[in-house]
């Protein structure tokens, strides 16, 4: 994330990097806006990853940062730390690892892959981490992420074999939420939270009919954890927003209201977080793995204070480096093909 200085009127936005991402802040009596606890309760978790992810957070380093008093657990009302620790990335209050392990909360996976990887943060980002100002952390993210594991799809439909012309116009309901056509032929469609089971039914009939009678469908209810497929679909959109025309990103960012370094944030944290899932369900190839971490790369060569110029709107429009980026991001859409649903 980056923050916006201000400026004279007129004058192109300058940005200062916001790289700390608050997580595990939960919604209380006095703490309005924050995600329910009670909601990201997991009872069918792998326990063993349930207490890594605890040790994890159990073992980040303090930050100066302390509050007037204990915080009280929002599930059972026990005292609950009164500090908070990072990993120089990610900031988290002190009983973060209690809700793990004590109630089996299950963090969204973006934050489960975040808090697992293996590349330790630098020195320099831990120190700078531990003795952040407020307006060096981001919370608009945490929010984020859980608002997309909360609404995650209810019902999927998979099919075989399909040809995409054939079921476009049963797919433009407003229930569907995803759709991906696997290599093989197979279809996967997602569908909306709370959608009621007879709409599925009556998506799995039009799916159906439009076979030759060796089509076999299959209706599944998908629990919290999203479908590989729907991985798919959200890190092709990533990388479609990264291919974009300047006037579309620059929609997209103001529509959002965040700025310019979101969409390579976007795009590092779906390469980051879905591809190992993705490459094991035969949805990623290698030469296109290959193909997200060089344009991933080209990004990482944003950094530092001498390019802080490519994060202005101004940029999108007439860097070259952006341009690059498009360029790259567009071979790997055509990589994918365009017989794919999406």
């Amino acid at each position: 994330m980056v923050a916006v200085s201000p400026t004279a009127a007129g004058q192109m936005r300058h940005y200062v990097p916001v790289p700390f991402r608050i997580i595990g802040y939960w919604l209380g009596p006095d703490a309005p806006g924050w995600p329910d606890a009670a909601e990201f309760v997991d009872d069918y978790a792998d326990p063993a990853d349930r207490e890594e992810a605890a040790q994890r957070l159990d073992n980040g380093i303090l930050t100066d940062c302390a509050s007037m008093g204990y915080s009280l657990c929002r599930l059972c009302g026990k005292r609950n730390g009164d500090t908070e620790r990072t990993d120089g990335a990610l900031i988290w209050p002190d009983g973060l690892g209690h809700y793990v392990r004590d109630h089996h909360v299950r963090l969204p996976e973006e934050v489960e892959v975040l808090l697992r990887r293996t590349v330790p943060s630098a020195e320099e980002a831990v120190r700078q981490a531990v003795h952040a100002e407020p307006d060096l952390r981001d919370t608009a993210w945490w929010k984020q992420a859980c608002a997309s594991a909360v609404k995650s799809t209810r019902f999927a439909i998979t099919a075989h074999p399909v040809r995409a012309a054939q079921v476009q116009p049963c797919l433009a309901r407003p229930e569907v939420k995803t759709t991906v056509l696997r290599p093989s032929g197979a279809l996967f469609v997602g569908l909306r939270e709370g959608t009621p089971r007879s709409v599925a039914i009556e998506i799995q009939e039009c799916v159906a009919s439009t076979g030759d009678g060796a089509l076999t469908v299959e209706v599944k209810q998908v629990r919290s954890v999203h479908p590989p497929e729907e991985l798919f679909a959200e890190l092709r959109d990533s990388v479609a927003l990264v291919a974009a025309l300047p006037g579309d990103q620059l929609a997209w960012v103001r529509g959002h209201g965040w700025t310019v370094d979101e969409i390579a944030q976007s795009l590092d944290d779906a390469v980051l977080v879905f591809s190992s899932r993705l490459r094991e369900n035969g949805l990623l190839s290698v030469e296109i793995s290959a193909a997200l971490v060089q344009l991933t790369s080209h990004f990482k060569s944003f950094g530092g204070a001498e390019n802080m110029h490519r994060w202005s709107e101004q940029a999108l429009v007439d860097d070259p480096a952006w341009a690059e980026a498009r360029r790259q991001a567009g071979a790997i859409l055509g990589m994918w093909g365009d017989e794919r649903v999406y």
